[in-house]
């Protein structure tokens, strides 16, 4: 499959053009770390928007840690797909032990991108 836009930057930059037409009124850009914020950067730069970065972690699945059971972000914030978790057999406590260092790397990398 043929890619739409040579890079990050000219996605972002389409995108832009494209909100630009629906927006009505002011907007804030928000990028995902890892790989978003390029998009999200050239998005706002296009939309003369301020640019901010949402920081989260996956929790991954017990042997497929490419599987989110959940996902944790700044201030506390957790997302967890309960259906899928009683499906592996985990409880709350385990999801809670799983998301610790998810958490600590949304600690440090905050810290990064606010910095």
């Amino acid at each position: 499959m043929p890619a739409l836009w040579r890079d990050r930057v000219e996605a972002g930059e389409a995108l832009g053009a494209r909100l630009r037409a629906a927006l009505r009124g002011p907007c804030v850009v928000l990028g995902l770390t890892r790989g978003g914020v390029p998009v999200a950067r050239a998005a706002a730069a296009a939309l003369g928007a301020p640019l901010d970065a949402l920081v989260v972690r996956k929790v991954g699945a017990p042997g497929n840690p490419e599987c989110a059971v959940g996902a944790v972000g700044e201030d506390g914030a957790a997302w967890r797909d309960d259906a899928l978790l009683r499906r592996l057999g985990l409880d709350e406590a385990w999801f809670e032990r799983a998301a610790r260092p998810e958490r600590a790397e949304v600690r440090r990398r905050s810290a990064f991108v606010r910095a």
